[in-house]
């Protein structure tokens, strides 16, 4: 048995970033906004009227960080994926795009970077929704009932991924964009 690796220590170290293609990286990220959207706006609208609350900056700061994540794909330069502990988490270029009209057809995220890309959505949307969510079950408001609402409307969108080998990506002659995970029947 061979004791010494074969591959110098530095190297093991070096987290797999993974650069999503371009064409993938907005089409996730429109079919994310779209899918979304609604949601965050709900939180955010029903976070305003709780600004006495000593928390509100906690959960607004994590609000942020999904819109962030979430806009980001879709406007990103460049997008990539990096290997943190047992996750993934997005980077995003300093540098934006504006949006291309999208057109219409299929996307196809592929086996490589599905797992990573879900293990980062998780990351980066589920942890801040947590926070938020959490807030809403102490809180008691209708408003705090909006935002639980809200949040089990975004978990039934992202949790549907999290299985999926592969990733479609489908935007119609509207413009309207969905994502279809799929899993091999093998």
């Amino acid at each position: 048995m061979d004791i010494v690796p074969n591959e110098p220590l530095q190297e093991r170290l070096e987290p797999e970033v993974i650069l999503v293609p371009k064409e993938q990286a907005r089409a996730f990220g429109r079919a994310l906004t779209q899918s979304l959207s609604p949601f965050l706006q709900e939180i955010n609208n029903s976070l305003g009227s709780l600004t006495g609350n000593p928390h509100h900056q906690i959960v607004k700061n994590a609000l942020l960080r999904i819109f962030n994540v979430v806009y980001g794909l879709e406007k990103a330069r460049e997008v990539r994926l990096k290997q943190i502990g047992p996750g993934s988490d997005f980077r995003f270029s300093e540098e934006t795009e504006e949006e291309e009209k999208p057109k219409q057809g299929e996307v196809l995220i592929d086996r490589k970077i599905t797992p990573k890309l879900v293990s980062a959505l998780n990351h980066t949307v589920r942890n801040p929704l947590f926070v938020i969510s959490g807030f809403a079950e102490i809180s008691e408001s209708e408003e705090a009932e909006n935002i639980s609402n809200a949040c089990s409307s975004i978990e039934n969108v992202i949790t549907p991924l999290s299985n999926a080998q592969k990733i479609s990506i489908t935007t119609n002659t509207e413009g309207k964009t969905t994502i279809i995970p799929i899993r091999d029947s093998s």
